[in-house]
């Protein structure tokens, strides 16, 4: 009999490990993914007259997916590395944030395009349609200069009245195409308000406490 070279030995080896590491996954138990949990803080206010914190945050699931069901009994609240006691009146609440959605359609009219311009203010006039009711739209053109063509508004029949006035013949040989980016960027302002979307406040010393989920 051949002896067994120290390569082999080790391949082997290798081999054998690898398969008891299968086994071991195979009767490991699978996760249970309705208790992962989420948080992403986004703001803390602090009242001092009234010796109160307030956090606004979001909870989310495995999937990324906003969760609704908890209460305030699934927090732990903690100030300066102790939980709050029950004096703090901790409240826990839900409910949606108010919001406006601001879009700009900004629309090439140059010669270049001057054949497509029909299915261009088709592809507007499909999105205004389309549009939430909490969705304010403006239209902008853009050739050498940005024009404006309508102004942030939600009323539908204002938005495809403008874009049926957008000119189809005689357009400008220039494209000023990164200038309308530069001129629409600053058009608008995303931001929420503290008092909405999941909401945590409590009376104590006017100090950011953290809100880990109760294990």
């Amino acid at each position: 009999m051949k002896p067994i070279s120290t390569f082999a030995k080790f391949a082997l080896l290798l081999l054998l490990t690898a398969a008891i590491g299968c086994n071991k996954d195979d009767d490991a138990l699978p996760a249970d993914l309705s208790k992962f949990f989420r948080m992403k803080t986004f703001e803390v206010g602090v009242i001092p007259e009234q010796r109160m914190v307030q956090v606004l945050f979001q909870v989310t699931d495995y999937d990324g997916k906003g969760v609704s069901s908890l209460k305030e009994e699934d927090f732990i609240v903690t100030e300066n590395n102790g939980n709050i006691d029950s004096e703090a009146d901790l409240r826990v609440g839900i409910s949606s944030i108010p919001f406006e959605l601001k879009t700009v359609l900004l629309l090439d009219i140059t010669r270049s395009v001057e054949g497509l311009v029909p299915q261009i203010k088709d592809a507007a006039r499909s999105l205004v349609e389309s549009k939430l009711a909490e969705q304010q739209i403006a239209i902008y053109t853009f050739d050498s200069e940005t024009n404006a063509v309508k102004t942030f508004t939600k009323n539908k029949q204002e938005l495809l009245a403008a874009i049926d006035g957008i000119p189809e013949t005689g357009l400008v040989n220039s494209t000023n195409l990164y200038g309308a980016i530069i001129d629409v960027a600053s058009l608008w302002e995303d931001n929420y308000p503290l008092t909405a979307s999941w909401t945590a406040a409590w009376s104590s010393s006017p100090t950011a406490g953290t809100m880990p989920r109760k294990t």
